[in-house]
């Protein structure tokens, strides 16, 4: 494992009452004896970075713990997007094949939302190696290494993110900060706390009753009905999309509903006629799955979170039996994204008695449109205003924070990544506070009233609904001190919320770090307007962190800058840049009272400073 170097080294365990417990580390010791429910704790300095050292721990027992280096240490929480990992990340292979980077150790915190918080995880550190790498969080390995390469000290990263979960799932349950927000979903939680599984059980019976009045009645309509599991049904005319993937990347296929995948794979003689496993990776959010037109498995709502549960299913031998086989799967996606969440890794046909022979499934497959469910009436999966995806634990106030941060409450961390707020969209007026509060009360926990917390501004996406005022509310963070945030509204994927290349966002993360928690010399700060002049019907806007001068990616003037006047309406600006200024002006707009950047959800910006970083996207007024 990796520990915070020049900082408290606690160490924490149980033994009998009354025992006395000694530890050691890098020839210092402390002793504690074993309060009347066995517990007890020892802290002792870290000190300088280096290593590998043992740890000692004598109580009626004795233990080592091997192999520990000492560095800097980060918590990555958040959600999908810092969940998702390396091998999830194609244009990162590479780097993954690559990352034989004994300096750096992660650790994977078990997913749990529990209603009160834990004292215990379970979880075990890992080398990073071409073999671990495809596992960490792949923002944290670009930080971490990033980190490593200019430090030249361990790194640690401290891994505890779960997709789709809103920031109130991340509150501490035992500090509440003075907030309105706050303290409106916390008084929301506690009248609802006893009857959170009574109102998941309703509204999935409202959600399933709404879905099923508006899908086909007649079994000829759908795709079983019309022959689409068989081997023999000619699909040529179909279209074809790589997987994995979600649908809705496409602008043609916003909608949820069922779509049918189909392909045809070689085998190899060596798995003919022998019983192998069908592993797709988690589709989202239920399937049905043929092989040659036999279903062999699929999952509906009956099974908790299917969207998020790998599918593996046993395949026959005696499917298998000529040199081509035609893979079916029936998709059904009742809310957000619709598809094959992946890595690319996880779908392949493995034989079970030889694990080497595998047919990898990731590329191109045929796909046709069995049904498209309307858009659903606005109250539908709104369950409560602060839990608008639903109601299973993951998303209630507190419980991510006591099963996944609480036990860490007594680490030493350089600092904290996240990245997080998509789903928090729908209430991104409240996101501010909430998130401001988040932060606090995280300090609060840790005992370090200012730790560096650094967090990623939400990256442009097509379907970013609101997501412009979640980035708005981000930017309101960074009037508490030791905050910085790295902006990515241009290296996001218009048609993905998952954008693959996820080594600019970890870097951007890390070079925050270098510049301003270790007073590195490294180009690290966004341009940021600093003021505003109104000449007669033009502002003139002022940026600082413009390096040699503010530059477009294309050579054209910036786009995506609007002017309002006193009636508050936005029109279009022509900006003209110079040097670490611009100039907007718009015939609409006389009197120019305020502009505002890149605010939607997919602006399409060109505006960079000398060093290649975005500006950041806001809203001023005079």
């Amino acid at each position: 494992m990796v520990v915070q170097r020049d900082a408290p080294l606690r160490v924490n365990g149980r033994d009998h009452p009354g025992q006395e417990v000694l530890v050691a580390f890098r020839g210092r010791q402390g002793v504690a004896v074993a309060d009347e429910r066995g517990e007890w704790s020892v802290s002792i300095p870290a000190g300088a970075a280096g290593g590998p050292f043992e740890l000692l721990v004598r109580g009626r027992e004795e233990r080592v713990v091997r192999d520990v280096l000492v560095g800097e240490v980060w918590l990555a929480s958040g959600q999908s997007n810092m969940q998702w990992m390396l091998a999830q990340c194609p244009p990162s292979r590479k780097d993954m094949e690559q990352a034989n980077i004994p300096g750096i150790r992660f650790v994977t915190i078990p997913q749990r939302a529990l209603p009160e918080p834990s004292e215990e995880i379970d979880a075990t550190w890992r080398l990073m190696t071409p073999e671990t790498a495809g596992e960490c969080s792949a923002v944290a390995f670009f930080h971490a290494r990033r980190l490593h390469e200019v430090l030249n000290v361990p790194v640690g990263i401290v891994i505890a993110a779960w997709g789709g979960t809103p920031a109130e799932a991340w509150l501490p349950s035992v500090v509440k900060p003075a907030n309105k927000v706050i303290e409106t979903i916390w008084a929301d939680h506690e009248q609802y706390r006893g009857r959170y599984d009574e109102l998941q059980e309703l509204a999935g019976t409202k959600v399933h009753a709404w879905e099923l009045e508006h899908m086909p009645r007649d079994p000829g309509n759908l795709g079983v009905g019309r022959g689409w599991a068989s081997a023999d049904f000619d699909d040529r005319d179909w279209p074809s999309m790589p997987l994995p993937g979600m649908w809705q990347r496409y602008p043609d296929m916003q909608f949820n509903g069922v779509v049918w995948f189909r392909r045809m794979v070689v085998i190899s003689e060596a798995m003919r006629g022998r019983d192998t496993i069908l592993e797709l990776g988690p589709v989202d959010d239920y399937d049905d799955t043929y092989v040659n037109g036999v279903r062999v498995g699929g999952l509906d709502r009956k099974t908790h979170e299917a969207y998020s549960k790998p599918r593996r299913y046993r395949v026959p031998g005696a499917l298998l039996t000529g040199s081509v086989i035609t893979l079916a799967v029936r998709v059904f996606d009742h809310f957000g994204f619709g598809g094959f969440a992946g890595p690319a890794s996880e779908m392949r046909l493995v034989c079970e008695a030889d694990m080497d022979v595998v047919a990898p499934l990731a590329g191109d497959w045929r796909y046709q449109v069995e049904h498209r469910l309307p858009p659903p009436p606005p109250d539908l999966f709104a369950t409560r205003p602060f839990l608008p995806v639903g109601l299973e634990p993951h998303h209630r106030p507190g419980h991510n924070y006591n099963g996944m941060i609480h036990p860490l409450r007594f680490t030493s961390f350089r600092g904290v990544i996240w990245y997080q707020g998509e789903s928090n969209s729908g209430r991104a007026g409240t996101y501010a506070d909430l998130f401001k509060g988040l932060i606090q009360s995280w300090r609060e926990v840790f005992s370090s009233p200012e730790l560096p917390f650094l967090f990623v501004q939400l990256s442009n996406f097509i379907g970013g609904g609101d997501w412009s005022v979640i980035r708005e509310a981000q930017t309101k963070a960074l009037e508490l001190p030791a905050t910085a945030m790295a902006v990515t509204i241009d290296v996001g994927d218009p048609q993905d919320i998952h954008p693959a290349d996820k080594q600019p966002v970890g870097e951007r993360l890390a070079n925050l770090a270098l510049r301003h928690i270790h007073g590195q010399g490294v180009n690290a700060d966004f341009p940021l307007v600093n003021r505003m002049n109104r000449e007669a019907n033009a502002l003139t806007i002022t940026f600082d962190h413009v390096g040699s001068g503010l530059q477009t990616t294309d050579g054209q003037s910036p786009r995506a800058f609007e002017l309002c006047g006193e009636d508050g309406i936005y029109h279009t600006a022509d900006a003209r840049m110079e040097g670490d200024s611009i100039q907007l002006s718009s015939a609409c707009v006389r009197t120019p009272c305020g502009f505002r950047y890149a605010c939607s959800a997919n602006p399409g910006v060109n505006l960079i400073n000398s060093y290649g970083l975005p500006a950041m996207p806001e809203t001023r007024y005079l």
